[in-house]
């Protein structure tokens, strides 16, 4: 398993040599989410399409076939970023459709390899209100920020990445 302070290029290495499977890493993450959500990081998490996806990537490892950057990485992305079949809420009430489409961003994530576990919680519409999110070290305080959910989910070792960006372009 991905070992805290390991690098995702480490790991999937791991993943290429054998030593671990991109199933295993997505069970591990998603193991973390159940038993560690009670900080509000996470809009929305697809068990059932992380592990597809993992399945996937594992049998093309096995086929030899071409093999991303991020392959198997588990990550997490920002609600104000689409994610063809997930909820694009933008942290509002007032959204929430599923998305049709994917932001060209995780056309490129899943291209290298990377699996979607999910949306991150943001501030609504990324700039008005509170994100419900707590600080993963300190439930009395926020994480700050649109990016909130993305930050406490990587920052204390719950996914390997979680995407962010900025509504006028930033990442």
């Amino acid at each position: 398993m991905a070992e805290r302070g390991q690098s995702i290029a480490e790991t999937v290495k791991a993943i290429a040599e054998g030593h671990l499977t991109s199933r295993q890493w997505v069970e591990h993450c998603l193991g973390r989410i159940r038993d560690n959500e009670t900080n509000g990081s996470w809009s929305y998490v697809d068990e059932e399409r992380a592990l597809k996806c993992a399945d996937e990537l594992d049998w093309m490892r096995n086929d030899g076939s071409a093999f991303g950057s991020l392959h198997g990485c588990p990550v997490g992305v920002k609600d104000i970023i689409e994610v063809e079949g997930m909820p694009h809420g933008c942290g509002s009430t007032l959204m929430g459709e599923v998305s049709e489409v994917n932001a060209a961003l995780v056309d490129a994530l899943e291209a290298a390899g990377a699996v979607i576990l999910g949306k991150t919680e943001t501030t609504e519409f990324a700039f008005l209100n509170p994100a419900r999110t707590k600080n993963p070290l300190s439930f009395e305080h926020t994480p700050g920020g649109s990016s909130a959910g993305s930050a406490a989910r990587a920052a204390p070792g719950g996914v390997p990445a979680a995407i962010r960006a900025k509504p006028e372009g930033g990442l």
